[in-house]
Formats: C-alpha cells, structure tokens, sequence
C-alpha cells in the first residue's frame, strides 16, 4: 500500500466532512453530484520507486546541512539526471512532458489512488477515467506549445463524483448509458494550469 502523506490524509478528512454534511442535510436519498479541484494526486513515492527500477537508475538523497531531506535525484547507468525532486520541482528532464501524456495518462493511472477509499468505498462514485491528468499545464516559451509544468507532479486533480441515486438515472436505459462521456474540457488547447473536467450524461427524471 503506497504511504499516506499528510497532505493526503488531510484531504481525505475534507471529502468526510462533505460527505457527513450531505447526510446531515438530509441529502442522503437524492441525487448528489460533486464536482472541483479536490486537489487529488498521485502515489509519487511509488512513482518514485517504479521509475528507479524500471530505468535502472539510483537514487541520491540531497540534504541541508542540519539533516532535512532538500530533494531526491534518480540517475541512471551513465550518470544522467533522470528525474529530480524538490520542494517545488517534479521533473523526469527530457521525457516529463511526453510521459504523462502517453496513452492519455494511462502510464501513470495506477498511482491515481487517492480518492480510492470514496470511490471504491461505494461513498460516491467517478466514471473511469481515460483522460489525461487535469493539471499543472504552461506554456514551453522555447516552442510556444503547452507542456506539463515542472513545479509539481501532474495530477488528476479535479474531480465529478455523484452518488447511486443519481447513476440509477444516468443508466435508465442502455441508450443514456452509451451517451456518457467524462473528459477534459480543451483537451489540446491551453486553458490555464487547470484544465476543467466536464461530465456529460442524460438523465432520466422520472
């Protein structure tokens, strides 16, 4: 099981106070649709420790000098920087950008977990996601296209949720079924570092 960061731990008590909230209101039999920037982000010590072994890279801790961990270097056999981590630097050099992007995020789908205990939990519920992660996006001046940024590690931030109640009326009929779609909103164009996630469905109110 990959570690629980704090930051993590912190955003995983936020989405129980929501969810306590929405039973608090009374919410609890209708339909309810959640949807923003949860923030959510990936399992990166797996990443980590996934990216050392199948690059057969090492790893070098830099630390300050009374001991505090300042980043975390992977090189590979030649001695080449491969990725570099630090406080407000995710960077994997020259294949960041192509990485993340392949097969649309799907690499790194696997440590795209943190939402794991809602989703699978049955709390709320997320179509699959099959779309690239939703930010940080820039623009590289050099090329003038938009690339992830190096500041931190991309991520399927922002999020829609919904409960049962509201799938029962996404799925009423195998037609409204096919017509889901869950995706990013300017997919290829440069919208910001963000880009917006959109659920399109057509519900059934009976």
């Amino acid at each position: 099981m990959p570690e629980t960061t704090k930051a993590a731990r912190l955003r995983r008590s936020q989405i129980d106070i929501l969810l306590k909230e929405i039973e608090s209101e009374g919410l609890k039999d209708d339909s309810v649709l959640v949807a923003g920037a949860f923030n959510a982000q990936l399992f990166e010590t797996h990443l980590l420790s996934d990216m050392a072994s199948t690059q057969r890279a090492t790893s070098y801790a830099r630390k300050s000098s009374d001991g505090r961990l300042e980043g975390i270097e992977q090189r590979d056999r030649r001695g080449r920087s491969v990725l570099t981590v630090e406080t407000h630097r995710f960077d994997l050099h020259s294949i960041h950008d192509w990485f993340f992007r392949l097969g649309r995020g799907q690499m790194v789908k696997k440590y795209n977990g943190e939402l794991a205990q809602v989703v699978f939990g049955g709390k709320l519920l997320e179509e699959s996601v099959f779309f690239q992660p939703s930010r940080h996006y820039g623009i590289n001046k050099a090329t003038e296209k938009e690339e992830f940024m190096k500041n931190l590690c991309p991520a399927w931030a922002d999020r829609v949720l919904y409960n049962e109640k509201l799938s029962d009326l996404f799925r009423h009929d195998s037609f409204c079924a096919s017509g889901l779609y869950y995706g990013l909103v300017a997919e290829k164009k440069y919208v910001g570092q963000h880009k917006p996630v959109a659920l399109h469905a057509t519900i059934c109110l009976k």
